[in-house]
């Protein structure tokens, strides 16, 4: 499978053990974020009803990992809001969505290797980076909670449908920017396991959530 964008293509061709940028400098781009969700109908105010365009993206997860992600939320915040403030992140701020599309690599190519599939040589680098916290993080965390490392794994035990309600134009311009090959449950269940393995990611996620929540109080 060839790489669809940049940061798949940087994935698989790092060197192990190259540098990386911590992943604890906030690098999100608040207004940036708004105004997309904005554009593709999507009210920055949660809880804000959807009445034009809507249409609602829906996943196979664990009913673990599901509760595992309500945990850290805010009073009066709910999944649906959760679900589309990452959704939002990952496709406005192109420095989440590298993050993401790194482990969205490994665990393709953790797929690759166990169907036996001949993998190049950068694919390789990949599957040997036990070094990057990202990956080892995430890998740990769906395991724990019940999902195969490996992309494109069906789930058959605990098994829960999550969902949250967005616009056929956000689904759409989503479904453009995540990777040749990876399906919206890969996308949203990995997401769903930075987000409650790494403290980084999961104050990143929730600054943002909070600054929407802050904005529905505002103008109420």
């Amino acid at each position: 499978m060839a790489p669809k964008n940049d940061a798949i293509a940087k994935a698989f061709t790092r060197k192990p053990g190259a540098p990386r940028r911590p992943l604890e400098e906030p690098r999100y781009d608040l207004n940036h974020i708004r105004d997309t969700m904005r554009s593709h109908g999507v009210h920055w105010e949660p809880g804000v009803a959807i009445r034009d365009n809507l249409a609602q993206t829906t996943f196979r997860s664990t009913v673990a990992l599901c509760d595992a992600v309500l945990k850290p939320l805010p009073s009066r915040t709910t999944v649906n809001d959760l679900y589309s403030t990452m959704a939002a992140m990952y496709l406005a701020d192109r420095d989440f969505r590298d993050r993401v599309d790194v482990v969205l690599a490994a665990r393709v190519v953790a797929h690759k290797h166990r169907d036996r599939h001949t993998l190049s040589a950068s694919e390789e680098a990949l599957l040997l980076d036990i070094d990057n916290p990202a990956i080892a993080s995430t890998r740990d965390a769906l395991t724990a909670y019940g999902i195969p490392w490996e992309a494109d794994t069906t789930l058959r035990t605990d098994v829960k449908q999550a969902s949250y309600r967005t616009t056929l134009s956000f689904k759409n311009a989503l479904d453009k920017v995540t990777p040749a090959g990876v399906t919206s449950g890969d996308l949203h269940v990995t997401m769903s396991a930075m987000f409650v393995s790494d403290n980084a990611t999961q104050l990143e996620v929730l600054n943002v959530l909070q600054a929407r929540v802050e904005e529905r109080a505002r103008i109420r």
